[in-house]
């Protein structure tokens, strides 16, 4: 009996023999093919990876960019504010000098001409403007 089995036995492991093979050619194919897609998803991943710090450095310029106008507009808006002050203080220095101007003006026609003939009336006005003018 074990005469009739052997042959059987034989084949039977030859079979599984041959199966373990395909099998572990199968896997090692798929193994050989998972590789590679690692590789190539870390080429890609490299790629990106340079992308990214080129982007990164675009940014980083045109933050720099940003940073500097920001400053000249600061610095703008920092001088017209001061200037505004100027213009407002000269405003009001100007605004007192035309008020005593006016004042000066109303107390000379409020004067009254000397009487006598027209030209000592002229000789006197002038005399007068002249004496207010020097004060």
């Amino acid at each position: 009996m074990i005469s009739f089995l052997t042959p059987k036995i034989g084949a039977g492991l030859a079979v599984i023999a041959t199966a373990a093979s395909v099998f572990a050619w199968v896997q090692s194919a798929r193994l050989t093919a998972a590789n590679d897609r690692i590789v190539s998803r870390d080429r890609e991943m490299t790629t990106m990876q340079q992308q990214l710090n080129v982007q990164a450095t675009a940014l980083a310029q045109k933050d720099a960019v940003i940073r500097q106008q920001t400053t000249g507009l600061d610095m703008i808006l920092k001088a017209r504010w001061q200037d505004r002050q100027a213009y407002t203080a000269n405003l009001s220095a100007a605004d007192g000098r035309a008020k005593s101007l006016t004042a000066q003006a109303d107390r000379l026609i409020a004067l009254k001409v000397p009487q006598g003939d027209e030209v000592d009336q002229c000789r006197a006005a002038r005399e007068l403007l002249e004496k207010e003018l020097m004060e």
